[in-house]
């Protein structure tokens, strides 16, 4: 009778083992299961990170290509606008050096028809 009881609790040992057993696997098999989810998850996250990344620094590019356009459009329009004022100062100074010799001319005149006429 013992050896049956004997018997009895080591299949029913048996049974519990392999009940443990497999609830174990089940669980390795849930926790790389999740471990796989986690990693998919992250890689997609870097990814579209990465990507959001890549985006804006393209935006970033095309603005100051834009504003580097529209420094030298500036620069170039400064150019022209101190081009045309020296042109102006130019035209003045050379009215004025005409006008002055006309006077000085005028003066040479004056002063050497005054003792002719005296």
């Amino acid at each position: 009778m013992e050896a049956n009881m004997d018997l009895v609790y080591k299949d029913m040992v048996t049974k519990m083992q392999q009940k443990i057993k497999l609830e174990l696997h089940r669980l390795k098999q849930q926790v790389t299961d999740e471990v796989v989810k986690v990693r998919t998850d992250t890689k997609l996250d870097f990814s579209l990170e990465k990507s959001r990344v890549k985006e804006l620094f393209s935006l970033n590019e095309r603005k100051l290509l834009e504003i580097k356009t529209e420094m030298v459009s500036l620069h170039a329009q400064q150019d022209r606008a101190v081009t045309q004022t020296d042109r102006k100062i130019d035209t003045e100074v050379a009215g004025l050096k005409t006008m002055l010799e006309s006077h000085k001319l005028d003066n040479i005149k004056y002063l050497a028809g005054k003792p002719l006429g005296a």
